[in-house]
């Protein structure tokens, strides 16, 4: 199961602020690249930490889920889509394997 939540890279001051809309998580990083492994590592952390029914409860809005599917720990990769001004915008793939 893959799931995919969009994402944000923007700069503020001397850090660059990642942002999942849809999780409500964000990190930081001193470049983009940073910014985005620390975001990958906070939404990862979310699911090692969230008990089995706040997981199943959050992706059940995103469709149907069996329990098969959110056996393992997650992998997440923040990925780049394209630019809006100041803002990197991307998407978080949350993959279930």
């Amino acid at each position: 199961m893959e799931l995919v939540l969009k994402c944000s890279i923007w700069r503020e001051d001397n850090w660059y602020v990642s942002r999942c809309e849809e999780l409500e998580i964000a990190s930081q990083g001193e470049t983009v690249e940073g910014a985005q492994k620390n975001l990958e590592e906070a939404i990862g952390l979310f699911f090692e930490v969230a008990s089995y029914t706040e997981v199943m409860e959050y992706l059940s809005h995103f469709g149907p889920v069996s329990p098969a599917d959110i056996q393992k720990q997650p992998q997440v990769q923040v990925r780049s889509t394209h630019q809006e001004a100041q803002r990197v915008m991307g998407e978080v793939a949350v993959i279930f394997a």
